[in-house]
């Protein structure tokens, strides 16, 4: 029983569609015969294009429904599900960590035992905008003909186009172990045990005008433990 997770979850927020749509919940979990609570703030699709954004305002309204989460000894993680840009670029991404860093601080009010952020990008975190689609096209074609090597090859030029996102995360979100160019693993310490959080990005393969179903995954790019 000591190892089984004990999750209580809660939904709060809601979506609306303006210039972005934004999706908020907030998730508490207890593990059995663990101390430390871990509140889980999932934001997604903020879209943001500037301070004045629908999601750069949001951001600074949802600090009263995650903090009515609280109890002592409770830590929380902010984690942030994809597309919190609109077109992946150094101006969109500045008015995101302005916008987080508010809600931040917002949140000292509350007296978490520790608050934390991770990211995952979207299809919007990549810039689509800049590069010949042809080249893309032809690499994204050449997934299928190449051994694992030359998978990692494609999959390493691809992900170029996420370089302003990398920044931002570089920038705003916890230390993460790289497993690999798509994998990375965020480790939660509480008081008795770690939570381990494998973070996939799957955004690296998009395209525009992308249809559902067209995204890519090899199995070579993916660490034995996630293949499996």
């Amino acid at each position: 029983q000591r190892g089984r997770c004990m999750m209580r979850v809660q939904l709060r927020g809601s979506s609306r569609r303006s210039d972005g749509c934004m999706h908020f919940g907030v998730h508490q979990g207890v593990l059995v015969g663990e101390a430390t609570r871990l509140v889980i703030a999932h934001l997604s699709d903020l879209h943001i294009k500037s301070s004045t954004s629908i999601g750069s305002v949001r951001l600074t309204q949802i600090s009263g429904s995650v903090g009515s989460m609280w109890q002592p000894d409770t830590e929380l993680l902010i984690l942030l599900s994809g597309d919190i840009a609109n077109a992946c670029t150094a101006d969109e991404y500045g008015a995101a960590a302005e916008a987080l860093e508010t809600l931040v601080k917002q949140l000292d009010a509350w007296k978490f035992t520790k608050v934390s952020m991770v990211a995952v990008p979207g299809n919007h975190d990549c810039d689509l905008l800049n590069g010949v689609p042809v080249i893309r096209e032809t690499l994204l074609s050449g997934l299928s003909k190449a051994d694992d090597q030359g998978i990692i090859g494609i999959v390493r030029e691809l992900r170029k186009a996420q370089r302003e996102y990398d920044v931002f995360a570089d920038v705003v979100c916890a230390p993460v172990v790289r497993i690999n160019d798509v994998v990375s693993k965020l480790e939660v310490c509480l008081s008795e045990r770690k939570l381990a959080f494998l973070l996939v990005n799957s955004a690296w393969s998009s395209r525009l005008h992308e249809q559902p179903g067209e995204l890519r995954m090899p199995l070579a790019i993916l660490p034995p433990a996630v293949a499996d």
